[in-house]
């Protein structure tokens, strides 16, 4: 079988490549005939994929707007209806409790002045940070 000529029986198939190379020079002749029609189809079906992702961005931006709205809607609703059937000393649940407004910060001690020695600066900052505990 090794000295097969391939006359009589399918031989050893080492024919393959010769066909393979001559399909692929085969191939690059039409791609490279029809350049310019393939570089105008290329361009077209990017357009195409383009408008499509937008399109896709846009109702899905759309969807969630909706989804939104009718979320708040019924959470108002819904809480609408739990402060109608709501016992009379409890406050319906729309009302916000305010806090009371934060304890002014204090105000930071100023500078040293010009003539003042550096002992006497440092005495007053301890007395002005004794007075705002931290």
């Amino acid at each position: 079988m090794k000295n097969c000529s391939g006359l009589h029986c399918p031989g050893r198939g080492d024919s393959g490549g010769a066909v393979l190379a001559a399909g692929a020079l085969a191939v690059l002749a039409v791609i490279m005939a029809n350049a310019h029609a393939i570089g105008r189809a290329v361009s077209e079906v990017v357009v195409v994929l383009a408008v499509t992702a937008a399109s896709i961005a846009g109702a899905g931006l759309a969807a969630g707007a909706v989804a939104t709205v009718v979320m708040l809607r019924r959470r108002a609703a819904r809480r609408a209806l739990a402060s109608r059937n709501a016992p009379a000393g409890i406050p319906p649940l729309t009302a916000r409790i305010i806090a009371p407004r934060a304890a002014r910060r204090p105000e930071l001690p100023a500078a040293r002045a010009p003539g003042e020695s550096l002992s006497d600066y440092w005495e007053r900052m301890q007395a002005q940070t004794r007075r705002f505990p931290r």
